[in-house]
């Protein structure tokens, strides 16, 4: 039993399930969303386009249309491959000199390469570096737990936390900010204080936002020197030097971005207001709107997820602003609990300005708070045992919660990938509010369909073969409008697009349809459109026909109007 216990209590446990879980988590990714090719978990979108060194090493577009914007990940996978920020690679980045002052990520994996002769950063290599530095940051938060006299698997709510998760799924730099500050915290523990220096630098190349928990430090440094009446002058120049290096490093790094770009990251068009704002200003904003039907991102339909995350991110800013207190309130300066609370309460705080484009959702605001639980954990040390049971138990309770919320992003099968030629938001660019509600029938169901090709959906579909799911195909069709009147998008009744019926066997009797393919904007009279049909290919298949037709809803389907000007294949 006492073998057991050990084996459990083992800090490389932790290290060991913190990667298989992010295996296990882009397994899952890759049989769904981002269609068995790696290269496609940052998410890269027409809107910002490829650099043309990463087109030639093959990386292709993920999300065609230009109505979806992919996320950040897709920048920082593009200064990893660029460290000196080419003309080309800045024109496909949203906030140049934002997304490159968090350098540290890229850094970090160009090392890699550099050590497994590696021309380039391949997505592995890319995604590898985010798993191997998170790993790295579990093992030293399981250190400091260890130090604090906690179960040592505790370490587990941070690693397998949503927002940790999140990022490296998608490529973020944000729990690699975190690994490596924990990193320095577990130096400074073990008073290692040149390594403490090298990962705190490399914590706020990361996230910049660091640099107020390595201010925090500082200042504990130079309170704990004015206690020690011994202390020479060398002495203190000596370890003020040490703890002020992060802060010289990013003050160093603005400073040359300022030089190069003429502005500072922070003066980034929507940095200011949408990333910063008053403390909780933000929070509150998108509290209040899940609640009344005013959501940033969802109007009136909030998901579940942020119904519960929400509120439970403000509960974890005030209680982890409080824990850093008390946890100051220690009379040994030099005690690990005073190291985190120094440096995680300026973090906590601000934190609490946060802005609306952060806090409006869960992916936001867990990948830049999820590092506020170590505070918690220091304080629930100081628990007797009854209490510390209930808080554990309440702290596991919460990272359950957002394993639900992470687990509903990564399990459905490519909602935004497979569904992006049927959302006319992803294919106009525009909301479906500017299109008409309905529209007429057309009477006239003329039209010419040509198949020009068929292909797999999926780059590798092993991935969906071992999980069971089924293949997807890419029908892309041209469809022209051989009418007199042009075919419209509509909110309702009305609406024109391309849609595959499965029916029986040479009968219109249908069992089955597949995914749409919008139209879009009007197409005109004599307009030739090239559509992409999505299928997916159910059980019935291989006892079905596959009909590729148009419909008008509420109105009629083109096949059942005009059967010869539809296209009849077998598919599966």
């Amino acid at each position: 039993m006492s073998k057991v216990k050990n084996i459990f209590g083992s800090r490389m446990v932790v290290v060991l399930a913190t990667a298989l879980f992010c295996g296990l988590a882009m397994f899952v990714y890759l049989a769904g969303e981002i269609r068995g090719l790696l290269a496609w978990h940052v998410l890269p979108a027409l809107v910002f386009g490829i650099p043309k060194a990463m087109i030639a090493h093959g990386m292709p577009i993920l999300y065609e249309t230009p109505g979806h914007v992919g996320w950040d990940g897709q920048f920082y996978y593009y200064i990893a491959n660029d460290l000196r920020l080419t003309a080309d690679t800045i024109s496909h980045l949203d906030s140049p000199t934002y997304r490159y002052q968090r350098i540290g990520l890229a850094l970090a994996a160009n090392f890699v390469a550099l050590l497994t002769l590696q021309s380039w950063v391949t997505p592995f290599i890319y995604w590898g570096t985010n798993v191997l530095l998170v790993a790295a940051g579990a093992f030293a938060l399981a250190s400091i737990i260890k130090r604090l006299t906690l179960p040592v698997p505790l370490a587990l709510l941070w690693s397998l936390g949503a927002g940790v998760q999140v990022t490296v799924l998608n490529g973020l730099p944000d729990a690699a900010g975190d690994a490596f500050f924990l990193i320095a915290l577990a130096c400074l523990m073990n008073e290692r204080r040149l390594a403490y220096v090298l990962a705190a630098t490399m914590a706020v190349l990361t996230r910049e936002a660091f640099v107020v928990a390595a201010g925090g430090l500082f200042l504990l440094e130079f309170g704990r020197l004015w206690n020690d009446k011994n202390a020479t002058t060398r002495f203190w120049a000596k370890r003020l030097l040490t703890m002020a290096m992060p802060g010289v490093a990013l003050i160093l790094w603005q400073l040359s971005i300022y030089a190069r770009f003429g502005r500072l990251p922070s003066q980034e068009p929507g940095v200011a207001g949408g990333l910063i704002n008053l403390p909780f200003a933000g929070w509150w904003q998108t509290v209040v709107g899940t609640f009344y039907g005013n959501h940033i991102f969802f109007g009136a339909n909030a998901p579940w997820t942020e119904r519960w995350l929400e509120p439970l991110h403000g509960i974890l800013l005030i209680l982890s602003s409080v824990a850093c207190v008390i946890l100051l309130r220690s009379r040994d300066l030099s005690s690990i609990q005073s190291k985190i609370g120094a440096a995680l309460l300026p973090f906590a705080l601000l934190s609490t300005t946060l802005g609306p484009v952060v806090t409006g959702h869960w992916s936001g605001y867990l990948k830049a708070t999820t590092i506020l639980l170590v505070p918690l954990l220091a304080v629930v040390a100081k628990f007797d045992a009854r209490y510390r049971a209930v808080s554990i138990a309440c702290l596991s309770g919460y990272m359950l919660l957002q394993q639900a919320a992470f687990w509903d992003r990564v399990i459905p099968d490519g909602p935004s990938s497979s569904n992006q030629f049927g959302s006319i938001e992803a294919i106009s660019g525009k909301p479906a509010k500017d299109f008409p509600k309905t529209l007429a029938c057309l009477g006239d169901y003329r039209s010419k369909i040509e198949l020009k090709g068929i292909e797999n959906f999926d780059r590798r579909p092993l991935f969906r073969t071992l999980l069971g799911r089924p293949q997807r195909y890419r029908l892309d069709v041209d469809v022209t409008n051989v009418t007199d009147k042009p075919w419209q998008y509509a909110q309702g009744a009305g609406a024109v697009a391309l849609v595959g019926r499965w029916v029986q066997p040479g009968t219109n009797l249908e069992v089955g349809q597949s995914r749409r393919a919008i139209i879009g904007n009007d197409l005109q009279p004599g307009e030739t459109r090239r559509l992409s049909l999505i299928v997916d290919i159910p059980p019935y298949a291989n006892s079905s026909d596959f009909i590729i037709t148009l419909i008008q809803d509420g109105c009629a389907w083109f096949s059942d109007a005009r059967p010869a000007d539809s296209l009849r294949l077998q598919l599966h």
